[in-house]
C-alpha cells in the first residue's frame, strides 16, 4: 500500500473565520483547542490537496480526508471512535469544551464550523449585528424538529439561552455574560439584545451554549443521561465513565450528512490500549501518542494523520512571582528556550515552533513576530544581568507526570534553562490538581501546560492576558493590551478585528504576556475504511458526511 501524503490548507487570513470550541481551559494531557468570530453565516471550508509519497503504511499530514477510492459505503455500517474519557450529557454544566465533539452529534448547534475554522450556518440560517452592535439577530432554519416531536422555534432558543445563563453550576454563563435579553420576534428569529458589543457571540453558539437542548428536557433531572436534541443521532447506549453507542435519528433536518447508523465511543485513557485497539480493528478513529506514530506507520489499513489545529503548548508564568515581573527576565527566558529541540526531542518532531498564540495563516497571526526571540543564550544571560540576575535565579515549575511526554518536556525545559542560570525545580502534580495550584493556590512560578483555546481570539485575551483574566496567575496586564482587549469584544467588521488582533499578537509578543512553546501536530490513527473524515482547525470533527465501507 503506498504512503500518502497531505498538505495543510487553510483559507486566506479566515477574515470570517471563526473556530468552535469553549471555555479557554488549561491543561496537560488530553486535547483539545482559539478562534474568532464572525458577523454573517461564514464561509465554505477549503478542500485539502495532497501527492502520492513512497511506500509503507499511510501517513496523511492535514486536513485530507481518509478516502476509500470508489467503493460504496455502508448505510447500515458502524463507526467506532476511542476517545480518552467518558462525559455526561447536560451541555451546560460540561466541564471541558472539548465535549462537544460528542455533544454535537445528539444536541445540534445553532452555529456550525467548517474545517477551516470558518463559521457556517447550523440551526440558524444566518445572523447579523445591529449598527451599533448591541443586537444580533439569529434567524432559524424552518421544519426542524426536536427527537421527542417538540418544535425548534425561536422559543425553544430562548429557553435554552436563559437556562445556561442561569443554571446553578453552569460552564458557559460567562460566554453568556453580555446578552441581557432575548427577544422572540416570530417563530424563526430570535434577537439577542446586549450590554455591550460583543463580536465572540456567533463562535459561542457553535460550542456548547448553541447546544439546543428539548424543551420538555430542560428540567429533566435524568439529562445528563437522556439527552434530547436536534442532531444527527439519539444515545442508545450509555454507562458513566464508560463507552456509549449513539444511533442514526431518521428525523434529522439534513439526512445526507448522516452515513452511517450507529457511532460507538470506546472510553481508552490508556495510549497503548488504544494503539492496539487500532492494530487489531476494533476501533476506527484513535488519538495516539507522538511516540506511537511509528508503531502504527507500517500497519496495513491505517493512516496516520498529523493534525494541525489551534492547540498550542507553553510555559505558563505567574508574574506576581519574583523576578518574573522585570520585561528583561522574560524576554532572556524566550531567548533561551529552543524549541526546535523541544520539538524535535519529546515529540518527535510533530510540532510547529512558535513565539505568538496563533498560528500562520491564522487572521490574529503576524509574520514578523516569528522571530522576535531567537534562541541565543548570550543574549539570555546578557538580559538577566540587566535586570539584576547575573547569577540567575531559582523557581519552581509545575509539571504533569502523565502523559510522559510532559514530563520529558518539563525536564527538557529545565535543562535549557539552566545553561543561562536558571534553576528550576520541578513541582510532580496530578493533572487534576494542576490548575488549582497554579491559578488558586499559586504554588509555583511556571507551569508546562497547553491551551485547548476557546471559541473566539478575544475569548483567550481576556483570559489569559487581560489583568482580570482566571489564566492569567499574575494578573500582570499593559493599559495597551487592556485597550485592544475591549477593542477586540466591541468591533464586529471583519477587517477592523482582524488588525485589533494582530495589534493584540504584537503587545502579547513584545511584552511577553505569553511564553508560547510549539503548535502540536497532533497524530490521530484512522482506519482506511473511514470516508470522508476531515481534519479540523478547531480540533474538534463534526462527522457530518463521514462513513464507512463495508
Amino acid at each position: 500500500m503506498g504512503r500518502k501524503w497531505g498538505r495543510w490548507l487553510l483559507a486566506g487570513a479566515l477574515v470570517v473565520a471563526a473556530a468552535c470550541g469553549g471555555d479557554d481551559d488549561d491543561d496537560a494531557g488530553a486535547p483539545a483547542t482559539d478562534a474568532p468570530a464572525a458577523t454573517d453565516s461564514g464561509s465554505e471550508g477549503t478542500e485539502p490537496a495532497g501527492s502520492e509519497g513512497t511506500a509503507g503504511a499511510d501517513t496523511t499530514e492535514g486536513a485530507t480526508a481518509t478516502t476509500a477510492g470508489d467503493a460504496e459505503l455502508d448505510p447500515d455500517g458502524t463507526l467506532r471512535i476511542a476517545t480518552f474519557a467518558s462525559l455526561l450529557w447536560d451541555p451546560a454544566l460540561s466541564p471541558s469544551s472539548y465535549t462537544i465533539t460528542y455533544l454535537g452529534l445528539v444536541y445540534d448547534r445553532l452555529v456550525h464550523t467548517a474545517p477551516d475554522g470558518s463559521l457556517v450556518p447550523g440551526l440558524a440560517e444566518s445572523w447579523e449585528y445591529s449598527d451599533d452592535g448591541t443586537v444580533l439577530t439569529f434567524h432559524l432554519r424552518e421544519g426542524v424538529t426536536f427527537q421527542d416531536g417538540e418544535p425548534f422555534d425561536a422559543e425553544a432558543v430562548k429557553a435554552n439561552i436563559e437556562r445556561s445563563k442561569t443554571i446553578e453550576g453552569s460552564t458557559v454563563a460567562s460566554e453568556l455574560a453580555s446578552i441581557d435579553e432575548v427577544v422572540v420576534v416570530d417563530p424563526l428569529t430570535v434577537e439577542l439584545h446586549l450590554s455591550t458589543p460583543d463580536a465572540t457571540l456567533p463562535a459561542v453558539f457553535c460550542g456548547r451554549a448553541g447546544a439546543m437542548i428539548s424543551p420538555a428536557s430542560l428540567d429533566d433531572p435524568a439529562l445528563d443521561h437522556n439527552p434530547v436534541g436536534t442532531g444527527m443521532f439519539k444515545l442508545v447506549e450509555f454507562a458513566e465513565g464508560s463507552d456509549f453507542t449513539l444511533e442514526r435519528w431518521d428525523g434529522y433536518w439534513d439526512p445526507d450528512a448522516v452515513k452511517v447508523r450507529r457511532i460507538q465511543v470506546r472510553v481508552l485513557p490508556d495510549t497503548a490500549t488504544r494503539v492496539n485497539a487500532v492494530r487489531s480493528g476494533e476501533v476506527d478513529i484513535a488519538p495516539i501518542e507522538p511516540a506511537d506514530v511509528a508503531t502504527l506507520e507500517n500497519v496495513d489499513g491505517v493512516t496516520v494523520r498529523l493534525n494541525k489545529t489551534l492547540r498550542y503548548v507553553y510555559l505558563a508564568m505567574n508574574t506576581a512571582k519574583e523576578p518574573l515581573g522585570d520585561l528583561r527576565v522574560r524576554q532572556a527566558i524566550m531567548h533561551a528556550i529552543d524549541r526546535e529541540a523541544l520539538v524535535n526531542g519529546p515529540f518527535f518532531g510533530y510540532g510547529v515552533p512558535t513565539q505568538q498564540p496563533w498560528p500562520e495563516g491564522y487572521f490574529p497571526h503576524v509574520p514578523e513576530l516569528d522571530d522576535t526571540y531567537p534562541y541565543d543564550p548570550e543574549r539570555a544571560r546578557e538580559l538577566l544581568a540587566e535586570a539584576g540576575h547575573p547569577d540567575g535565579f531559582s523557581a519552581d515549575i509545575i509539571v504533569v507526570p502523565s502523559p510522559e511526554v510532559y514530563a520529558l518536556l518539563g525536564e527538557a525545559v529545565q535543562a535549557q534553562l539552566g545553561e543561562v542560570g536558571i534553576d528550576l525545580r520541578i513541582q510532580i502534580t496530578s493533572p487534576t490538581e494542576l490548575g488549582t495550584a497554579m491559578y488558586a493556590d499559586k504554588t509555583a512560578a511556571f507551569a508546562l501546560l497547553y491551551t485547548n483555546g476557546s471559541v473566539d481570539p478575544a475569548q483567550t485575551v481576556g483570559s489569559r492576558f487581560s489583568a482580570s483574566g482566571f489564566f492569567n496567575a499574575g494578573k500582570y496586564s499593559t493599559p495597551r493590551l487592556e485597550e485592544l482587549y475591549q477593542q477586540a469584544l466591541t468591533t464586529t467588521d471583519d477587517e477592523a478585528r482582524t488588525q485589533v488582533m494582530q495589534d493584540i499578537s504584537r503587545e502579547v509578543v513584545e511584552q511577553v504576556l505569553d511564553m508560547p512553546l510549539f503548535f502540536a501536530q497532533e497524530p490521530e490513527a484512522i482506519s482506511d475504511r473511514v470516508v470522508g473524515y476531515e481534519s479540523f482547525f478547531t480540533g474538534r470533527p463534526e462527522f457530518r458526511g463521514v462513513g464507512v465501507t463495508g
